[in-house]
């Protein structure tokens, strides 16, 4: 297994997102990775040669929610983006009869806010938006967006998301939801007639007592939907006088909606091609009314899917690869990486790790991937990953750092503690006021069980995570001596201070996870570390310019710290927000990292 390289470690694996196709072209975002901007690639279908970047000079991306999504689409033979400086809506009309490229012009620039969520309305030539202004406040609205007029659809809901027309562009449906839910929590699937003036005549809201998400339209105008209020995210066909489970799996069919504009099912008229959430893996699957069939292909992680006459396309990354651009194989004929990396030789092997919880009717779940094999008399350190969200969800699949790693002798173990998405709405819901609670057992539970396999050494125990994930690092130090040291990447430390200056994404989210004033002080890693009666080690990461986590914090807690006689190490990058994106920036941290922990173990 060849080691890789510092550089290869720091570029993110995710390097395409937001698979559309149309009956002549496939249309994808891709990351540059030396620069760390995001571009509009397209290419006609069938020849992969003729791939073209269409926003060479301007990386693309929506600021709705802070997360963004849903910042491209298709409409005739054109393409329409949001290009990420300025939100602005631009199109490009696509190649004249010699096959040149014609203009791309701008169609609208939100005065003050964003947009995302793109939809084509092909019939009336024109893009639905979802509209963030932040003017008296911050509102959203649904608009449509032509070369001459902006119209407003609707308005008045808290949040808007996953805008859908029927493919004979008479119906509209979108899933609004209200404060202080997340949309994976409780939201509503509204149904629309459009008129003949372009505007909508509300049928029906559908409201289940709990999630629904990514509504799409069949190709014979049927509607269908992914809800949780059977426990799982399952695809649902919704009529006016009806509603019906396409497949009743006990498995979540598509992941946590921290983004707009995902695309994770599509359907023809009575068949489908959906994921499944496997103990932790996603596999794709292809539904009809009477079976579902799994589709031989290895992937680990399903981020975007599509189809037209000519194929059904996905996004993936398998346990060997970073994403690729896939055609899928018709009626047993093998499938066409039609983009990407070929397969790494040799990747490490995630093992499944599923750990009961107190009485066993829970478990804890993640994944293993053991240190590269070594002349060594004792089992080899360990490197624990929390991700983000808290909602979001580590995967089994290739990632260079978790290689790099490995390479370096460390087991490196994905944990998905509860309140991880993949894992059905109980699970999910669990952090219910228990943030700070739940996923620091969690990472004890797991942590004290690969001891006692002897699949890692205990006194060389070391924990990272970044942003949510980071806030469980912290206060697992602070509550045990588990863990030799740890690495916090923009974490929370101050839970009170983050509720007062938090976006209105997630105004209403700590409160849910926390609780009162007073439960999010005392969960606070600020106060945990305070009263833990032991030395604790770490390196705090982040950005001179994040707004969530402001670098005091990090300056503040490191004293706090060193008081105490601990080891706290800072490192500010003066040109990062709230989260690395700079590749220079990501080696540095990725060699500062491995140093601090090499200095602790040796």
């Amino acid at each position: 297994m060849l080691t890789p390289s510092l550089e290869e470690a720091a570029t993110p694996p995710e390097r395409m997102a937001e698979l559309h196709c149309t009956e002549s072209a496939l249309f994808w975002l891709e990351r540059h990775a030396e620069r760390g901007t995001t571009h509009l690639w397209r290419c006609p279908a069938g020849d992969m040669a003729k791939a073209h970047c269409l926003s060479s000079e301007e990386s693309v991306g929506s600021r709705v929610n802070q997360y963004g999504g849903g910042s491209h689409v298709p409409l005739d033979e054109g393409a329409a983006w949001i290009r990420q400086r300025d939100q602005s809506l631009r199109y490009w009309q696509g190649l004249d009869s010699n096959g040149a490229a014609l203009e791309t012009h701008t169609w609208y620039t939100p005065a003050q806010g964003s947009l995302g969520g793109l939809s084509a309305d092909p019939l009336r030539q024109r893009i639905i938006a979802v509209e963030e202004r932040r003017v008296a406040g911050t509102l959203q609205r649904l608009i449509a967006i032509d070369q001459t007029r902006q119209q407003v659809l609707a308005e008045g809901a808290d949040f808007y998301g996953a805008p859908a027309i029927s493919p004979n562009g008479a119906l509209m449906a979108w899933v609004e939801w209200s404060l202080p839910d997340m949309p994976w929590q409780r939201s509503r699937l509204t149904l629309a007639a459009i008129t003949g003036d372009g505007s909508l005549d509300i049928i029906d809201t559908f409201d289940f007592g709990a999630a629904v998400s990514q509504p799409t339209f069949t190709a014979d105008n049927g509607l269908i939907v992914m809800s949780d209020h059977a426990g799982w995210w399952q695809p649902w066909h919704v009529a006016q006088d009806s509603l019906h489970c396409l497949s009743d799996a006990p498995f979540d069919h598509i992941t946590t909606p921290w983004h707009l504009g995902e695309r994770q099912h599509t359907w023809g008229n009575q068949a489908g091609l959906c994921l499944r959430v496997e103990q932790g893996a996603a596999r794709l699957y292809r539904i009809t009314p009477t079976q579902s069939d799994p589709v031989a292909l290895n992937t680990g992680r399903v981020v975007s899917l599509a189809q037209a006459s000519h194929g059904q396309y996905v996004l993936a990354q398998g346990q060997a690869t970073t994403t690729q651009l896939i055609k899928l194989g018709r009626h047993g004929e093998p499938h066409k990486v039609l983009r990407g990396a070929a397969p790494i030789d040799n990747p490490p092997q995630p093992e499944t790790l599923s750990i009961p919880l107190g009485d066993g009717e829970q478990r804890v779940q993640g994944f293993l991937y053991p240190a590269s094999q070594t002349a060594q008399d004792a089992p080899a350190p360990m490197i624990m990953r929390v991700h983000g969200g808290p909602t979001s969800a580590c995967y089994p699949v290739y990632d260079p750092l978790i290689h790099y790693w490995v390479a370096q002798g460390f087991n490196v173990v994905d944990i998905n503690p509860r309140g991880s998405g993949n894992f059905g709405r109980d699970y999910r819901q669990a952090l219910h006021q228990q943030w700070g609670v739940l996923d620091t057992e969690d990472v004890e539970t797991l942590t004290d069980a690969l001891i006692a396999q002897g699949s890692i050494c205990p006194r060389r125990c070391f924990i990272r995570g970044q942003s949510a994930g980071g806030f469980t690092v912290l206060n697992a130090l602070a509550h045990s001596q588990r863990f030799l040291a740890g690495t916090s990447l923009y974490g929370v430390t101050d839970a009170v201070s983050l509720a007062q200056q938090t976006h209105r994404f997630e105004s209403g989210y700590l409160d849910w996870l926390l609780g009162d004033e007073t439960q999010k002080q005392q969960r606070s890693p600020m106060h945990t570390l305070a009263q833990s009666g032991h030395q604790v080690n770490v390196l705090l990461i982040q950005g001179k310019l994040d707004r969530v986590v402001v670098p005091e914090q990090a300056h503040r807690l490191a004293r706090q710290l060193e008081k105490s006689g601990g080891r706290a190490e800072v490192l500010i990058f003066d040109n990062e927000s709230h989260g690395m994106q700079n590749p220079q920036n990501r080696m540095t941290m990725i060699r500062q990292e491995l140093d601090f922990y090499r200095s602790l173990s040796s």
